[in-house]
């Protein structure tokens, strides 16, 4: 039985041979006798330990089981937990990737990934006024700040998408500076950048709120009247022709008395480009310019139709004042 342990020893009787009633000689001669009595048999039944043993083994087995289950699960929710804020970092990541500027990554409670929010953020940061310098370069003046001909022109064709559905009109005031040229001669150009800074600064306290006040380059200043009227365009054109006839410009002891021209032209449907309407506002400022400065015109069509006619022949000023005084047909 394979349950079964047997054990077998043999059973041995040694004596010595005496030669008195109680007195031996361990020195003599004689021989000592062995004989061999018998045997010990053990056997050994360990079926019923077999048995405990396996059913200890299964229920430590399944203990075992249960307790490695027990971590996996414990160890899945660990890491769940642990990596959740790297898992909440995909979405603004995603967004950062697709060039979206406003993303803002929120701290969690583990300390390497605040450490990886805070450096994203200051990315972001980082980013997001470097875009908000350049988009400024690229829509404004770097002298007076006033928005350039490029982000100007943006807004006239977004007044153009819309003023048909609005049923309003909207004007366009070209204003150029009669004394720059004066300043500019004989004060230097740092007068002159200074002249243009502080007329830009008078344009813009001037204008409503929603008017758009560009510099297009020199002393040429374009203004967009959102949603004014014919009346309303004349009356911010007065204003401006009377705060510029009350503005001295001072340069040590120098004092100049500067004027401007101004030109306008209605928005009334968009039917004309924006360049069309830009070249009307210009030439009805230099109609201005050319009847004593100072003052202020409205763009009329059949007027500066012969005035176009000298600008593309390349004809002179003096021949351009000729005609606007009515110095010959």
């Amino acid at each position: 039985d394979e349950n079964i342990v047997r054990a077998i020893a043999p059973v041995w009787v040694r004596s010595i041979q005496s030669d008195g009633l109680l007195e031996f000689d361990l020195d003599g001669e004689k021989a000592e006798e062995a004989k061999l009595i018998g045997f010990i048999d053990l056997g050994l039944d360990f079926g019923a330990h077999k048995q405990l043993l396996i059913g200890n083994i299964v229920k430590g087995s399944l203990v075992i089981a249960v307790a490695f289950l027990g971590v996996l699960v414990l160890g899945r929710v660990y890491l769940l937990r642990t990596f959740k804020p790297l898992e909440d970092l995909q979405g603004p990541l995603a967004r950062l990737a697709h060039g979206d500027m406003r993303v803002k990554v929120r701290s969690s409670g583990v300390k390497e990934v605040n450490a990886i929010s805070e450096a994203l953020n200051s990315t972001i940061t980082a980013i997001r006024e470097r875009d908000r310098e350049l988009r400024e370069m690229a829509n404004h003046d770097s002298l007076t700040k006033l928005v350039n001909r490029r982000y100007f022109t943006d807004q006239v064709i977004s007044e153009l998408l819309t003023i048909d559905d609005a049923q309003r009109s909207s004007a366009i005031l070209f204003l150029d500076l009669d004394e720059f040229k004066a300043v500019n001669d004989n004060l230097g150009h740092d007068a002159g950048d200074r002249l243009l800074i502080e007329v830009a600064d008078i344009l813009q306290h001037r204008v409503r709120e929603y008017d758009v006040v560009s510099r297009f380059g020199g002393d040429e200043f374009v203004i967009l009247a959102i949603g004014a009227s014919q009346q309303e365009a004349v009356t911010i054109a007065e204003s401006i022709l009377e705060l510029m006839r009350g503005y001295h410009f001072t340069e040590g002891d120098s004092s100049f008395n500067v004027y401007c021209s101004i030109g306008l032209t209605l928005i009334e449907d968009s039917t004309l480009s924006v360049d069309q309407l830009i070249k009307q506002a210009d030439s009805a400022c230099h109609q201005a310019k050319a009847k004593g400065r100072n003052g202020y015109l409205f763009y009329q069509e059949n007027e500066n139709a012969r005035e176009q006619l000298l600008e593309d022949a390349g004809w002179s000023n003096r021949l351009r004042e000729a005609l606007a005084n009515n110095q010959f047909v």
